[in-house]
């Protein structure tokens, strides 16, 4: 799937997963707004660490926090990224990495500037 053609949040897939509950909407997307530095962080050093396993467990947590917010742009790119670390060479999944990171960044924009929080 293009990048261009994945939503980057499903605010009503969201409110749903919530049962409408608009503080917990809303503090989830605060939670993500918290962890996205986090998570590229945490990236770069598992990178350089040059782990594949490291890479998929944070790939793994990822894809987790991401599925709960309805982070689809993101989703997409861990998913990408997932299955490069799972075939154990790195080497290959830096392209993978740099779309994950500017997916999280495009989607923590997108959050800030759409007036949800």
């Amino acid at each position: 799937m293009k990048p261009e053609s994945v939503e980057l949040i499903d605010f009503d897939g969201l409110r749903q997963h919530v049962s409408g509950f608009d503080a917990l909407f809303v503090r989830l997307l605060q939670l993500l707004l918290e962890q996205a530095p986090l998570w590229v962080e945490e990236l770069e050093r598992a990178f350089s660490g040059g782990d594949p396993l490291v890479v998929r467990r944070l790939c793994h947590k990822i894809k987790g926090s991401a599925g709960t917010v309805q982070a689809l742009h993101i989703l997409d790119a861990v998913t990408e990224l997932s299955a490069h670390a799972a075939g154990g060479d790195l080497s290959v999944a830096s392209e993978s990495r740099d779309r994950l990171v500017k997916a999280i960044h495009d989607t923590v924009a997108f959050v800030r500037a759409s007036g949800h929080i």
